[in-house]
């Protein structure tokens, strides 16, 4: 019977990754979602051991936020998403339980939404101007956040495509490489392959170097000291390097670059607009603000953990990110073995600073991911002291 439910689970949480990853606006991933949340509730009634607290920390601080909006001036829709966004947290429930393999299940949903991406990309793209190009593009664009056109950093602008959940890819390249490093099977490397152009072709800066520094920092991980320090020695003057050939070169780094100035226009009038009471209380979930970086009024930057200030103020945002990053009271669950798996979330989530990666749909479910590996670890520690 417990076999039976893991399968269950398993394909009903696979099915809302997938669902989540390519046709995010669609009803699919909600009815999946609804489906999984009545399963759980129906399951896990009764007396079982809660190995964390942390869904109901981002609940009640996004519940503090939600309630204070209807004091404050606000944009309801955005409002109403981001509170019931976070429900997705309560699936780590199950997910525990179960011991669902959420590595198989992430790996799964990358190629899958890198092979969505070359379907449309050959519809939109190759075949421009047919009547079924056009359907296409509604249905990337609507129901896939997709987004599509030329990007320049350089002289010459660069194709992008890519579907709204594309910085998602990033997880799976850095656990096929991962598996890649242990099992030395080729297939992984293969996979890697398949995704890599996904990555290339959406022309985000910050999905680049997260991608870069997640397979260094795990193969960095994996080697001995003596080639940690070869290693160390060898590549700094190279990111120096390339560092200084982009700057010089392009002006992905520059304050002048479009998308850069609009960020120092959002931070800075984050700054002309506290006061004492919102540095505190924060104006509530989807607050408006004046900002120079749009030359009007928003409710929802790129900057997200500026957003959260401005929502939360300043104890429960720290109290937020606190309960994400730390879903385990025991210390030693984000080191050991999952010390590569910590470093990968935390770039995805110093990422999702500069990037609206974090709170929303693809984005929790990075969070679900990461917090599976560390209560795995505390569930087995706990098995372990009982033996």
């Amino acid at each position: 019977m417990e076999m039976s439910l893991k399968k269950i689970f398993s394909f009903l949480v696979l099915m809302f990754f997938l669902s989540t990853l390519i046709f995010p606006v669609f009803i699919l991933n909600k009815i999946f979602f609804l489906v999984i949340f009545g399963l759980m509730f129906y399951k896990l009634s009764g007396t079982n051991k809660m190995l964390t607290v942390a869904p109901f920390v981002v609940f009640l601080v996004f519940l503090y936020g939600f309630i204070f909006s209807f004091f404050g001036y606000v944009y309801r829709p955005l409002t109403n998403q981001l509170m019931l966004s976070v429900a997705v947290l309560f699936l780590i429930y199950p997910i525990s339980k179960y011991d669902i393999d959420m590595d198989r299940i992430v790996k799964i949903s990358g190629l899958v939404l890198v092979a969505f991406t070359g379907l449309f990309f050959l519809l939109v793209v190759t075949f421009a101007g047919n009547p079924i190009s056009m359907i296409a593009y509604d249905i990337f664009k609507n129901y896939g956040g997709g987004s599509s056109g030329l990007r320049g950093f350089t002289e010459e602008a660069t194709l992008s495509f890519h579907f709204g959940t594309v910085p998602f890819l990033y997880l799976p390249l850095c656990l096929f490489f991962y598996t890649y490093l242990k099992t030395k099977k080729l297939s992984n490397i293969l996979a890697m392959i398949f995704i890599l152009p996904a990555t290339f072709i959406s022309t985000s800066r910050g999905l680049w170097v997260i991608c870069i520094l997640g397979i260094f920092l795990i193969y960095f991980l994996n080697l001995k000291l003596t080639s940690k320090l070869i290693l160390l020695t060898v590549s700094i003057p190279l990111v120096v390097s390339v560092f200084s050939y982009l700057l010089v070169t392009t002006n992905a780094f520059s304050s002048n670059e479009e998308s850069n100035s609009i960020k120092i226009g959002h931070i800075t009038s984050f700054f002309d607009n506290l006061n004492f009471q919102n540095f505190f209380l924060g104006d509530g979930l989807g607050a408006y603000y004046f900002t120079k970086g749009a030359n009007g009024i928003k409710a929802e930057t790129e900057v997200t953990p500026f957003d959260m200030l401005r929502y939360f103020g300043f104890i429960f945002t720290m109290l937020l990110y606190t309960a994400i990053l730390f879903p385990s009271k025991n210390l030693k669950s984000y080191f050991s073995e999952n010390k590569c798996f910590t470093c990968v979330f935390v770039l995805y989530l110093i990422n999702s600073f500069t990037n609206p990666t974090m709170f929303n749909s693809y984005g929790l479910i990075v969070v679900l991911w990461y917090w599976s590996k560390i209560l795995r670890q505390q569930k087995n520690q706990v098995i372990l002291k009982i033996i």
